[in-house]
């Protein structure tokens, strides 16, 4: 506990150094970013340190991030001095404020590395290739970092998520195996906590709106009361304004409602499950037949669950189905539906994951900017060059972290730039769109500019080759999405998300024509337009992911079936939510009145528009599938309707207002709709967790003595290996010989371990990050095959120099791999330089 104590004391003087800077930039939210400051300062710090090592001006250690850090200090100091009466006066309004979040950051992440703490092994999935990027980020002189399984080359991946950890983990003073695992408790408690603070400030700018408005309502209805009971509200400590009114009532209000539905929103986001779970406790308590379960169609679903004596569903891995929902194939093979919650309690430390705290950040960037009291046009940036480099550093970050989210998220931007200046207009007009023209190409151009050494670096390595449109084909049986399948991954959600939408519907419907839904209809009109021109474009140039009997366009309507409801009911979502924003944006209410519930429709309309678009359309890659697809947007989906959904929970719960007879039974349907759903998703965070860890519990109780050491339960004589070559080398000038295999298999484990390029790791994982077309692993599978299989003098030498190998590894793996054939390096190599038990080392050169 020692290490993450160290790391979270690190990581808050990294978010207090830069705290004048991100006051800065977010000053016009109400807490004026303070819940997304370490965010903040994480990527700001990683990105000098990056571009500095990058260009050869700081070592890759941790004086080199010390050093990094110094000019940040100058430049936040510089703005400190001249904001300091303004920073101290808002410290000292909002000290409760920042206490809290302190608190709950603090427990947020003590509590996410403790349970990591219960699973801390990092093996099996795809941990051993995120802590390979992890130690190569460790280990590499400069950046990019040589890739620890293709030796000769540089990594062709999106590595900043992996280098910020890293760069944590040397100031930390820690291993990169506890890194590894702290850095998953660390980028879980700073997404909750950017959730949190974006719905907060959402709330916030409703209830400083409404708080006036209810003072008024406040003021006649103490005009007609009794002095008996004026005096009751005085006893209560409601202060009175001059004219004994008590208008400040609802200012009262103010204190809690933010940081509660600001918790409630964080929460969904991070905590959250789909309903997936809730199914597996009712098979594992014997409720539903086989039947119900086959049609369900789950991934490791069905009927009699296990619990082996415990009171939730123990079966090994049984947490992992709820990611796996939708079936792709006749294999069985699934799409990937993954959600923060499941990301945190498998561990895997993936890009999207490690992404998720600084999308959340761009969404509080563009809300901060949506506010601006004037247009956000080019001239905008001409007046605040500062703040289109930093909102250029934090929008490109995505690229570098998860290249997919950025895309998404300058959207997000464009269009809240799109939404406020409307608001001004009240009418869309050629100017209009020059204006959002002008102020997102600056903002897009610098973003790319800033990380221009990153694109080069990978430039040619993407595995993205194609646009298609989803069809049913030799591989895919299910296009589109069944209704079922749907509803138990994002029932949740729209159970808060839709009901807040329709209620700012009914507020406006006296003024929504046919014309007006007509109107609403047509993006999801085009998204199906567009299915049908990139369908009969594939078949009319025979694009090889169309695959085989495909059929006509008769049939893939007709082979959609059910899921043809589910597109339906996402586009009507969609048409919904454009249609409240049409009716905020020519509501006579006045801006401010209408700034949150705006932000917040915008955020859910994008996201139902993304769900839609997984419906009829993928990106190309190795998959030749929609999996790869949905998996990543659904991801980011998840987070704008987390959003959207903790103001809508606030709005329907504290501020919704309807004006017909069956009002109250209305509500309280939903209520009760609302909190099944909400009970079915905790089924996972509480189920899921304790199914994860069972293997690694006491009676069924997660015990406290954990272990952060991901690779403590390896073999002792490889990790006295693995010290051994990490004491002798210096960055990655070595180059080693270990086993090769499939990806998935304990292939790699030496390179993962040290960060030391080894000739060959994961090929498949080579393939998809390098495209599959390079085939820069040609012939190095035989190469090292040949090297262990009773290689002769030559031969051993002739693969060594042509890899520059200096280091033959030798261990139990490649005793076991090459049983009965294994070359004997003693006689070729000499003595072994390093020998403990079934692990030997012979220098190759």
């Amino acid at each position: 506990m020692s290490e993450t104590l160290r790391w979270w004391f690190l990581l808050s003087i990294v978010g207090a150094v830069m705290l004048p800077l991100c006051l800065a930039v977010f000053r016009r939210l109400p807490d004026r970013g303070y819940a997304l400051s370490k965010t903040f300062g994480l990527l700001v710090l990683g990105y000098v340190f990056w571009l500095l090592n990058s260009i050869h001006l700081v070592p890759n250690t941790p004086l080199g991030i010390i050093l990094a850090l110094v000019p940040l200090v100058a430049l936040s100091g510089w703005f400190a001095s001249r904001e300091v009466d303004d920073l101290l006066s808002w410290v000292r309004e909002h000290w409760r404020y920042i206490a809290g979040v302190e608190a709950l950051f603090f427990f947020v992440f003590i509590a996410a590395d403790w349970l990591r703490a219960t699973v801390g092994e990092i093996g099996g999935t795809e941990q051993p290739m995120d802590l390979m990027f992890v130690t190569a980020a460790t280990r590499a002189d400069n950046f990019p970092p040589k890739d620890p399984w293709l030796s000769g080359h540089t990594v062709a991946y999106y590595y900043f998520g992996y280098l910020l950890v890293a760069m944590m983990g040397q100031l930390a003073s820690v291993p990169t195996d506890v890194a590894y695992n702290i850095g998953i408790g660390m980028v879980a408690a700073l997404a909750l906590m950017g959730g949190a603070g974006v719905v907060y400030n959402l709330v916030h700018m409703r209830e400083s709106v409404m708080a006036p408005e209810a003072a008024s309502a406040a003021a006649d209805s103490v005009s007609k009361k009794e002095n008996k009971s004026r005096r009751r509200r005085q006893a209560e400590g409601v202060a009175e304004t001059s004219d004994g009114s008590g208008a400040s009532l609802s200012f009262r209000g103010l204190s809690w409602k933010p940081p509660l539905f600001g918790l409630f929103g964080g929460l969904m986001l991070t905590v959250m499950g789909n309903l997936v779970y809730a199914l597996v406790f009712a098979s594992s308590y014997g409720i539903g037949g086989k039947g119900l379960y086959n049609w369900i169609d789950v991934d490791g679903l069905a009927a009699d669950e296990g619990r082996h004596g415990r009171w939730y569903p123990a079966e090994f891995f049984q947490f992992f189905g709820s990611t796996r929902i939708y079936p792709l194939d006749d294999a069985d093979f699934r799409v990937i539906t993954e959600f923060p919650m499941f990301s945190y309690v498998l561990g895997d430390l993936h890009p999207h994951v490690m992404a998720l705290p600084f999308v959340l950040m761009v969404v509080g960037l563009a809300l901060t900017l949506f506010r601006s009291p004037e247009p956000l046009d080019v001239t905008f940036w001409l007046q605040r060059p500062l703040l289109l480099v930093a909102s250029a550093l934090l929008l490109g970050g995505l690229t570098f972290i998860n290249t997919w989210d950025v895309a998404t998220l300058a959207f997000v931007v464009t269009a809240a730039a799109f939404v406020s200046n409307f608001t001004r207009v009240r009418r869309v007009t050629a100017d209009l769109f020059v204006q959002v023209v002008s102020f997102a190409a600056p903002l897009v151009l610098l973003a790319f500019i800033f990380y221009v050494p990153f694109i080069i670096s990978i430039s040619g390595n993407s595995q993205a080759d194609s646009f298609n449109a989803v069809v049913t084909n030799d591989r895919i049986t299910v296009a589109g999405s069944r209704p079922v399948h749907a509803f138990l991954f994002w029932g949740p959600l729209f159970a808060v998300v839709v009901p807040f939408v329709l209620s700012r519907l009914w507020v406006a419907r006296k003024r929504i024509t046919l014309q007006h839904a007509g109107m609403a209809f047509l993006p999801s009109l085009v998204v199906l337009l567009g299915w049908l021109m990139v369908f009969l474009f594939m078949l009319a140039t025979d694009a090889p992911n169309l695959g085989a009997n495909y059929g006509n366009l008769f049939d893939q309507v007709a082979d959609r079936g059910s899921a043809w409801l589910t597109a339906i009911f996402v586009a009507a979502c969609l048409a919904a939510s454009l249609l409240a924003i049409w009716a905020e944006l020519t509501s006579n209410e006045g801006r401010e009145e209408r700034e949150a519930p705006l932000f917040a429709l915008t955020l859910a309309a994008i996201a139902f528009l993304l769900i839609l678009g997984c419906e009829f359309f993928y990106v190309g890659d190795v998959f030749r599938s929609r999996m790869n697809t949905v998996f990543k947007l659904y991801y980011q989906a998840w987070a704008l309707l987390a959003v959207s959904g903790g103001f809508g929970l606030y709005y329907l719960a504290s501020r919704w207002r309807f004006s017909f007879p069956e009002e109250r039974p209305f509500r309280v349907a939903w209520a009760a709709l609302a909190a099944i759903m909400l009970l079915g998703a905790a089924a996972y965070p509480i189920g899921g967790t304790l199914n994860r860890a069972r293997p690694y519990n006491d009676g069924g109780i997660i015990t406290v003595g954990g272990q952060l050491h991901g690779l403590a339960s390896k073999n002792p004589d490889e990790l006295k290996a693995i010290d051994w070559l990490n004491d002798r080398s210096k960055g990655q000038d070595f180059v080693i010989a270990e086993a090769v295999g499939g990806d998935y298999t304990e292939a790699g484990r030496i390179s993962m371990a040290t960060g030391l390029p080894a000739i060959l790791g994961w090929g498949g994982h080579e393939d998809q990050w390098r495209g599959g077309t390079a085939k820069a692993r040609s012939g190095r599978f035989e190469d090292v095959n040949a090297l262990y299989q009773n290689a002769d003098a030559n031969r051993v030498q002739q693969i060594v120099q042509k890899y520059g190998v200096t280091y033959v590894y030798v261990g139990p793996l490649e005793s076991q791999t090459y049983q009965g054939v294994l070359t004997d390096f003693s006689r070729i190599l000499g003595e072994p330089v390093f020998q403990s038990g079934l692990v030997s080392i012979y220098l190759a050169r």
